[in-house]
């Protein structure tokens, strides 16, 4: 019996240490696994570290084209529109060359009149002339008379600074 016993007791500590080594494999496995998933969680980091590195460095050169981009789409529209008048422009020029034969002809409705020469009216200009003449001459008479004094009375040949100065010495 203590036999038997110690069999079974040597059985079931064999299968103890069975499942004791059983566990321990799966733990180094695991281990041995979890080492390599945190190395390949390091590449990973260094790998993604590098990426941010490269966006960071192409994210100007992203800036500058997205500019470009915008810049040459309203190049390309501006284009279109110019290509669009210039194309309507040109159909209407055509339109205009296919109407030239019957716009060509033209036809003279009335002759060109020659102009008449103007007639010298030589009594007129004269009748002017004169009329102008005595007018000046009148101005000219009594602008001389102003400048050099005006006579008091008719017949008596004196200037009004004359009879002014007579009134004068008369007075006193």
């Amino acid at each position: 019996n203590t036999l038997r016993r110690r069999l079974v007791s040597d059985q079931a500590q064999a299968v103890q240490r069975e499942r004791e080594r059983s566990i321990a494999q799966q733990i180094d496995a695991s281990q041995f696994r979890l080492n390599e998933h945190h190395k390949d969680a390091d590449s990973l980091e260094a790998s993604l570290l590098g990426l941010k590195e490269s966006l960071a460095e192409l994210e100007p050169e992203y800036v500058t084209a997205r500019a470009t981009q915008r810049q040459l789409t309203t190049q390309a529209n501006t284009a279109a529109i110019n290509y669009e008048s210039a194309n309507k422009e040109l159909a209407d020029l055509r339109d205009l060359e296919a109407q030239l034969p019957t716009l060509a002809t033209a036809t003279i409705t009335q002759e060109p009149a020659l102009p008449t020469p103007l007639a010298i009216q030589r009594t007129r200009n004269m009748v002017i002339s004169g009329f102008l003449g005595l007018f000046l001459g009148c101005a000219l008479v009594l602008f001389l008379a102003l400048y050099r004094g005006l006579p008091v009375a008719p017949g008596t040949g004196r200037s009004q600074a004359e009879a002014v100065a007579a009134g004068a010495e008369t007075s006193q």
